[in-house]
């Protein structure tokens, strides 16, 4: 049922940071822990879709006993969070490797940490990709990536996180519908995939 008019969640947690993904919600409480609520069908609230397929009450995400989390990210139909140690966990659905673990066709995955032993500073989702900034301000991506800027259709689907740029030292990324927008420490902006809208800003 849809509503027009703001609502105040019925929860009694306080809340410090949102992402909503295509059905979905996540949000940090001021206590450190994740809940998330909405459409469940592919796993995005951190719970298998056999328990259910939508909640409207905020459900705690639980990462292999890790409860304290920094940041997070609710992509299309999978979410990613980082954790007070700098480690990424993902969970939903994977079949673009979009979660950084093996890619499971159309299945779905519960809480995973993302592979290789990164520190991450910040991490963004989109629909089937997710990009994240290592403490060295590195780039990396992985899911569907754009490898080629002159050719922004040109993806492929990697399950590993991967380096998009270490020439400069980012510190804020975000994922938009084929194309990636990124600013490093000198409050420079770069942008990388399709501009069919000028989305990428460079006239171009």
């Amino acid at each position: 049922q849809s509503v027009n008019t703001p609502s105040k969640l019925n929860h009694e947690l306080t809340w410090t940071k949102v992402s909503s993904g295509a059905q979905h919600t996540c949000a940090l409480a001021s206590d450190d822990t994740l809940w998330c609520w909405g459409n469940n069908h592919n796993g995005q609230l951190g719970l298998p879709p056999s328990s259910f397929i939508q909640s409207a009450q905020p459900q705690q995400i639980i990462a292999d006993n890790v409860t304290a989390f920094t940041d997070v990210a609710a992509g299309d139909l999978h979410t990613c969070a980082l954790d007070e140690e700098q480690k990424l966990w993902c969970w939903g659905l994977n079949d673009k490797g979009q979660c950084g673990t093996s890619i499971i066709g159309d299945g779905s995955i519960a809480p995973s940490r993302v592979s290789g032993n990164h520190s991450w500073t910040s991490v963004a989702t989109g629909a089937n990709i997710t990009c994240a900034i290592k403490q060295t301000g590195s780039l990396f991506c992985w899911g569907a990536i754009i490898f080629n800027e002159a050719l922004p259709d040109y993806i492929l689907n990697i399950e590993t996180p991967t380096l998009i740029d270490n020439s400069h030292y980012y510190t804020q990324v975000d994922v938009g519908d084929g194309f990636i927008m990124a600013i490093d420490n000198e409050n420079q902006r770069f942008g990388r995939g399709k501009n069919n809208f000028g989305q990428l800003g460079n006239n171009e």
